[in-house]
């Protein structure tokens, strides 16, 4: 183990949420985060039909399969692969690939899209311009999946990252929403740039003509 494994490794061990996470047998802190999340907001209701986009190694999943329970569908996407989960339907699959769509549609079986999580973060270069740009792609095609996927009463919630193209992602999706709530979670690491937007009450067809980069 080298001298950055090591760092990495003392700040997983150190880290409250992180051992709080092991404790209560999540795959990763992010756990708490849609916890303090659904504090807040009530995004996820029994019996719902949720799409985790990003989701390895699953923390987000797990906190929905509990709150939407035996009754609702959450279907979890990543290019890695993602261990079974109890009660999630689980797809590794690229957003970018042509039959993304279809693969999806196929595991929600004629159910539209309730809530929309995307938690998906790119592998950072350290290039500021490249970053903006790969966590813009990210967000992009989660908000394609939600124009052709969500019901028109869904709820959206996607991680941003604070800069220009995060700020510029807020303004496109006010557009589109009735209402949107940026939120910090106490969670979250205090170095972190990252911060999540609550959309409610969307307008599908202003979603689906928005630009995209891909």
């Amino acid at each position: 183990m080298n001298s950055a494994e090591r760092r990495g490794t003392k700040r997983w061990d150190d880290d409250h949420y992180s051992r709080l996470a092991r404790q209560r047998g999540y795959r990763s802190r992010s756990a708490f985060k849609l916890l303090d999340i659904q504090r807040r907001t009530r995004l996820l209701r029994p019996g719902g039909t949720v799409l985790d986009i990003g989701a390895a190694p699953g923390g987000f999943s797990q906190v929905v399969a509990e709150l939407i329970g035996s009754a609702g569908l959450v279907v979890a996407l990543d290019r890695q692969p993602i261990a079974p989960l109890l009660g999630v339907r689980v797809l590794q699959i690229d957003m970018n690939d042509p039959s993304a769509l279809d693969r999806i549609r196929a595991v929600l079986d004629a159910r539209q899209v309730d809530v929309l999580l995307c938690d998906a973060a790119p592998a950072l270069s350290g290039v500021a311009a490249v970053d903006e740009a790969a966590c813009d792609v990210l967000v992009e095609c989660a908000l394609a999946l939600a124009a052709a996927l969500c019901a028109p009463s869904a709820q959206l919630l996607l991680k941003l990252f604070q800069g220009r193209g995060g700020d510029a992602q807020v303004q496109s999706l006010r557009s589109c929403c009735q209402r949107l709530r940026c939120l910090r979670t106490s969670s979250s690491r205090s170095a972190s740039r990252e911060f999540y937007v609550h959309a409610t009450g969307l307008s599908l067809k202003r979603l689906s003509a928005l630009p995209r980069m891909v």
